[in-house]
């Protein structure tokens, strides 16, 4: 699902959602969501307010447990900005002892990402000292709109507790 307010972006995007309706031949598929993923996508739309304040809420709740962390703490909203808080990441030196420690205790944090993009590209990690520092520290909280807030408080107790 595509949102655009500009003209020629949508009128590309129509061209590229009708590959059989052509007289010319280019490069398209069907990029269309079927009519339930459609309906689906519009009923998530209609209450994209109340899970970006619920998101917002559990961000908050997690801040409040890493304050006397404040360097652990990588989600520092920049002046000016709403932030949707799609993750919630902290740096933890030792991250893949704390994952598997969480998990021991019923909270799934993750990696930030299973591999940054240089990886892939089997560029050198020397030369993305700061991308592979944040990689290897990072970790995702569970933040996500159905979280109960007895969920919300276990995930950050376990933050308090266990936070360098």
């Amino acid at each position: 699902m595509i949102c655009t307010n500009t003209d020629r972006l949508a009128l590309r995007l129509r061209d590229l959602s009708r590959p059989d309706q052509r007289t010319d031949y280019k490069l398209r598929d069907n990029y269309k969501l079927s009519d339930l993923a459609a309906g689906l996508a519009l009923r998530q739309v209609a209450r994209l307010d109340d899970f970006l304040a619920r998101r917002k809420a559990i961000a908050a709740c997690y801040r409040r447990a890493l304050a006397v962390f404040p360097a652990v703490n990588m989600q520092v909203p920049l002046a000016g900005t709403a932030p949707i808080y799609y993750r919630f990441v902290v740096q933890i030196p030792r991250s893949c002892a704390f994952i598997k420690q969480a998990a021991s205790r019923g909270v799934l944090y993750g990696r930030t990402v299973f591999r940054p993009a240089h990886r892939y590209l089997k560029l050198s990690p020397k030369k993305f000292f700061g991308t592979e520092l944040a990689w290897r520290t990072g970790v995702s909280v569970p933040l996500y709109p159905a979280l109960t807030d007895a969920e919300v408080e276990h995930v950050a107790t376990f933050l308090r507790e266990a936070a360098p």
